[in-house]
């Protein structure tokens, strides 16, 4: 980040730094010929843009040398004086508001004056005010470093392809995504000012997804920056305020996810707190963070969260809080006693982390590799003193699960499946890694239940549902479905398809769904659909609800995050593209996204070789590898290459990760045989 003293003069120092409040902030960055300058709190970058009507809140940060001091201190629009600073309570630190500032360009300088008369200037920073709300433009994401007391150190925002903010009838859906312990900015050491220059930092989650894989979310998406300990997330009421006042989005569908510290201090405290009577969560239509190990639970927290629809992920063994914080906050949104509350009576209702011991886990060696597989008898699940499951090192569970809260009951299921009957829901990863958010946030099945939430369901006359959704979509393949089953219409029904929705999609006549998504496809894609039909009485009825579809590209995720690189990651970027070899290894870099390799680092490959059997000629070994859980691996043959005709010689989809395998091919003893090994991701 810009920081540092820049003088040319042993007679003074002065740093300045513009915050634009009444929602905008603003700063003056030191050009190379600057006398003196130094960029400090809340700074933007030449041609930040901020919305009329503006008050500048600037501020300057001033020390005269030795002997000498500060007589005032001024800010100039090009040649007019905005005004004279006053010393704040901050030690050499001056401040100037200059409210009512209308649409145009300013070029802003501060200007300080000694008690022996010299004067200092700094360089100048061009900004503009325009009109309007939004700042960005739809498809993009763009720093917003306001100063507001809802958003004091700024955000990052998406607006969704097609928004508009003066469309009176669509209102699109608000997502609020809080940053983990690696966004929280540090202080400057000089002035004990919060450093507003961070923004590139509080990514992760929707926000990469949308960056790094063009993952289309139609939603209005904001990232906002914490505050600096012990106030991080304090104003997250605050800052829905301001979204709801500032954007062209729908109270009724504001969605609240974040990750790790942003999961804990963040979504689920905010989630549980408010009153009894009148908790945050009725603000909410749902809640999905990842990573919520240490929050603490407390049951008055976990009964008023019930009100809002949630889905939490987190690893089992996640090596940074674990998974209990966000298991007993599902435990006491259900109305269930988790085992560690002493406080409570045991409850009559079986726990989560009871319920979970009856389905098992399994513990690994440091290869891996199963070595026990453990599961509670009912006698012991019905105890009171059984001893519960807590992950420990190198525990793993049996395979990544999702559990529903189903008529006092938890129903577990495979994946992502959830019961679609229950709002309150867990997805427990099989493993310890604890930076799983932008992974999860790029999951169809999560992503599409998210949008189907809403505060106040309409009623309906013939559509099931104001929002419905059908089977996901992959990319470059043809799609087929049909809307009839999610309509009423004994006397027949004519369906039509938003012409301003993903021109992919044909909605033929009788609800028929036909087309081939596009890479440009990727994500939730919404459409909404018109539907026509008749009464008991004969008479017309037409009602729209939205269709939701999610396009796929399996293991997109980590190709696209290679192919675009992410620097903050210390991701590079694929140069070649996908028929390319940027490693040299002779295997092109998607061959090598295919088999898991990384096409970035020469020695990572996937390797096949060819021997005889030792003692029996008419045997060949194929051995292949390395081996990733759940792709499908096919071993082919042929005499003729010439043929087309392939002979399958073994399929294998591997329960577990593995170094390599063997295949022995019979009657292998011929003149000449070719041998291949299909690879197929799930």
């Amino acid at each position: 980040m810009r920081t540092g003293t820049f003088s040319n003069d042993t007679n003074l120092r002065i740093t300045i730094a513009g915050i634009f409040c009444a929602l905008f902030t603003l700063a003056c960055i030191p050009q190379a010929n600057a006398q003196s300058a130094r960029l400090n709190f809340n700074s933007l970058l030449p041609g930040s843009q901020f919305l009329a009507p503006a008050t500048f809140r600037l501020s300057a940060y001033a020390v005269a040398a030795s002997g000498n001091t500060i007589q005032k201190v001024e800010f100039f629009n090009r040649n007019t004086l905005m005004g004279q600073a006053t010393l704040s309570t901050m030690a050499d630190v001056y401040t100037l508001n200059v409210p009512g500032q209308g649409v145009g360009s300013y070029s802003i300088t501060a200007r300080s004056t000694d008690n022996t008369g010299a004067i200092k200037t700094t360089g100048s920073v061009a900004v503009t005010v325009r009109e309007g709300k939004a700042y960005g433009t739809p498809g993009t994401l763009t720093p917003v470093p306001l100063y507001t007391m809802s958003a004091p150190y700024g955000y990052i925002e998406y607006l969704p392809k097609g928004y508009n903010e003066n469309d009176t009838v669509k209102k699109w859906p608000l997502i609020i995504s809080l940053h983990g312990r690696g966004g929280v900015p540090g202080i400057n050491t000089v002035t004990g000012q919060v450093k507003i220059d961070q923004l590139d930092q509080v990514g992760g989650g929707p926000i990469t997804n949308i960056f790094m894989d063009g993952l289309n979310i139609p939603a209005v998406v904001l990232t906002p920056q914490s505050g600096a300990s012990p106030k991080e997330w304090d104003d997250v009421d605050g800052f829905i305020d301001y979204a709801l006042s500032q954007y062209n989005v729908d109270p009724d569908r504001v969605y609240l996810t974040g990750h790790s510290f942003g999961t804990n201090d963040g979504v689920l405290k905010y989630a549980g707190g408010g009153s009894n009577s009148n908790p945050n969560a009725r603000r909410l239509a749902a809640i999905f963070p990842t990573n919520g190990g240490r929050f603490n639970a407390t049951k008055a927290q976990g009964e008023r969260m019930a009100n809002v629809p949630m889905w939490i992920t987190t690893s089992w063994g996640d090596n940074n809080g674990g998974s209990i914080g966000a298991i007993n906050a599902i435990n006491y949104a259900a109305g269930v006693t988790p085992y560690d509350d002493t406080t409570n009576p045991p409850s009559v209702l079986r726990d989560l982390l009871f319920s979970f011991s009856t389905l098992g886990k399994v513990i690994v060696d440091r290869r891996g590799n199963a070595v026990n597989f453990t599961t509670a008898t009912q006698a012991e699940a019905d105890s009171a003193s059984v001893p519960k499951f807590v992950p420990q090192s190198g525990e793993r569970i049996d395979g990544q699960r999702t559990v529903s809260y189903v008529n006092d009951s938890w129903v577990w299921n495979a994946g992502t499946q959830r019961d679609p009957s229950s709002t309150i829901m867990l997805t427990l990863l099989d493993k310890d890694a604890h930076t799983i958010w932008d992974t999860v946030m790029s999951e169809g099945d999560l992503l599409t239940w998210v949008f189907l939430q809403t505060r106040a369901p309409a009623a309906r006359s013939i559509f099931s549902a104001a929002r419905f959704n059908t089977a996901a979509a992959v990319v470059n393949q043809a799609y087929a479905d049909t809307l009839a089953p999610k309509v009423t219409a004994p006397r027949g029904a004519g369906f039509t398809g938003d012409v301003n929705g993903p021109a992919w999609l044909t909605v033929a006549p009788d609800g028929t769904l036909s087309g081939t998504p596009g890479l440009s496809d990727l994500g939730i894609n919404t459409w909404d659909i018109t539907v026509n039909t008749t009464d008991e009485n004969n008479s017309p009825i037409t009602e729209s609800a939205e269709l939701i579809i999610f396009v796929e590209t399996p293991g997109y995720n980590d190709w696209w995050q290679k192919q675009n690189g992410y620097s903050e990651l210390n991701i590079p970027a694929i140069q070649f593209g996908p028929a390319g070899d940027d490693d040299g290894d002779g295997l092109s870099n998607y061959l090598e996204y295919v088999a898991g390799s990384d096409p970035l680092l020469s020695g990572s490959t996937f390797n096949i070789s060819i021997a005889p059997v030792t003692g029996n000629p008419s045997q060949m070994e194929i051995t292949y590898g390395p081996l990733i859980k759940g792709q499908t691996y096919t071993v082919k043959s042929t005499d003729s290459l010439t043929s087309g005709t392939w002979t399958t010689e073994d399929t294998f989809t591997p329960p577990s990760a593995r170094t390599t395998r063997v295949v022995a091919v019979s009657n292998a003893f011929t003149p000449a045989r070719f041998y291949t090994v299909v690879i197929q991701k799930p």
